[in-house]
């Protein structure tokens, strides 16, 4: 443009971070561009790793109720049927206390097994054991005569007394499941709420 001054080449720009070339202007030293110039770039969000994925593994929970109903329920019946021939009744309700005892822990620890294999979170954890004390005392109860009530109260004792266990014994059924599934994959980060009205920060 007339009356405008054309810069001599190899001039540079008031910043010093570019040089003339005749044309245009051309970035001198990348490094020397301004701060605010250079954006950074966004970073990625942050995503679980996928050997840290989590499910509900509802499987587990019905095979794990099912199990545990069976047991509770055929535990008197297989107790009587394999305890040692006693000479006494005491000794023979000793021998069935015995025997009962070591079913039930049985019964506990196949539960706790199946409850704690597969990584999910403690909230998760917590309402699979409570559905899996349920079927626990509902079994319980089932192993009572039915015709000692009619069946009618045989069903409510078998809800009334699963509700109980599900809200006694479900967070102790879960602390034991806890704790074995952190003893087979050693990681506190699977155990994180994953349910969203318990984690307000999950996606």
């Amino acid at each position: 443009m007339p009356g405008r001054s054309v810069p001599r080449i190899g001039a540079h720009s008031t910043d010093g971070s570019r040089v003339w070339d005749g044309q245009f202007w051309v970035v001198n030293n990348p490094s020397t561009i301004p701060a605010q110039i250079i954006e950074p770039a966004p970073r990625p969000a942050p995503a679980d790793l996928m050997s840290e994925y989590r499910s509900s593994h509802i499987g587990g929970v019905i095979f794990g109720s099912i199990l545990g109903f069976l047991m509770t329920h055929f535990a008197l019946n297989l107790s009587v049927i394999f305890m040692p021939p006693s000479d006494s009744v005491g000794s023979a309700f000793d021998s069935l206390g015995l025997g009962i005892e070591i079913w039930a822990l049985i019964t506990f620890a196949s539960t706790v097994v199946i409850l704690s294999i597969g990584r999910q979170g403690i909230d998760v954890l917590l309402l699979r054991s409570m559905v899996v004390a349920f079927a626990l005392g509902a079994g319980f109860v089932s192993m009572f005569p039915i015709w000692f009530f009619s069946v009618g109260q045989w069903l409510v004792a078998m809800v009334e007394v699963g509700l109980e266990w599900a809200v006694v014994g479900g967070p102790v059924l879960m602390l034991f499941a806890l704790l074995a599934n952190l003893l087979w994959y050693r990681s506190i980060h699977s155990l994180k709420p994953q349910l969203g009205i318990f984690n307000r920060s999950g996606r």
